[in-house]
């Protein structure tokens, strides 16, 4: 007996997510089809975008009115960052509705084309904590925590082939190395604890401890509230003149 597939879904089942899922994951393939990730050349920056959506689709609240634009939104929260800035949002938000592109927009630190343009590592990553805290967007702050899991799963892998010494080389293909980037992290849970769903924030609360213990950084900070996270990121790293970071 010969069976005959059609493409959709199966008329039997209940669907658990919409077409437009498989349509975003489409997009972000092709929008980031020339981007790989930072320090590896070989390595599609796809991997990345799946991971946030996956994540995204597993954390995320099925009684939500958008729990699949969580979803959308994980595939393509730095497709406007990486890939054409506004122009972009408008096209996001015009194949996938406001509400994607409104998530995507508080998912990038920045939405100038030209990286020249963008403001100053530290100054960027402080506004960019401050606005995510300031904002009680469940949908919001689990896209950003998906964003968080997935590139502190990859970067943990990392450090744990390596030897101290080359630990701390890895950490300077990031713009704030070791001090600069485990603070970002800290600050970014404390942002979202409070606003993501318990286990997705949960998942990333492990693996900023996992980084802190690395390092041998103060892993009691990661739940100090005597400062809000954009100030605590802010006070906790050296920055030049120019307002970069330096330090470790």
């Amino acid at each position: 007996m010969t069976h005959h597939f059609h493409e959709g879904a199966d008329s039997r089942c209940a669907p658990l997510y919409g077409h437009s899922v498989a349509d975003a994951l489409s997009y972000a393939a092709t929008a980031h089809v020339c981007q790989s990730r930072k320090g590896k050349e070989h390595e599609p920056y796809l991997t990345h975008l799946l991971r946030v959506s996956q994540l995204a689709l597993r954390y995320r609240e099925t009684a939500w009115p958008d729990a699949d634009a969580v979803v959308i939104a994980g595939a393509l929260h730095d497709t406007a960052e990486d890939q054409g800035g506004e122009v972009r949002l408008r096209d996001i938000a015009w194949r996938f509705g406001p509400r994607v592109a409104e998530i995507v927009e508080a998912c990038s630190d920045s939405l100038t084309v030209d990286p020249e343009d963008k403001a100053p590592y530290p100054a960027r990553k402080r506004h960019h904590i401050a606005s995510v805290d300031a904002t009680d967007d469940a949908g919001i702050a689990l896209v950003t925590v998906c964003d968080k899991i997935a590139n502190l799963e990859e970067v943990l892998e990392d450090l744990a082939l390596l030897d101290a010494d080359n630990r701390e080389k890895y950490m300077h293909v990031f713009k704030g190395r070791v001090e600069g980037t485990a603070a970002y992290y800290r600050g970014m849970y404390r942002a979202t604890a409070e606003t993501a769903p318990a286990k997705a924030s949960a998942h990333l609360r492990r693996l900023v401890v996992q980084l802190f213990e690395v390092f041998n950084l103060d892993a009691a900070s990661i739940d100090d509230s005597s400062l809000s996270p954009g100030d605590q990121f802010y006070a906790h790293i050296k920055i030049n003149r120019e307002g970069n970071y330096k330090g470790r």
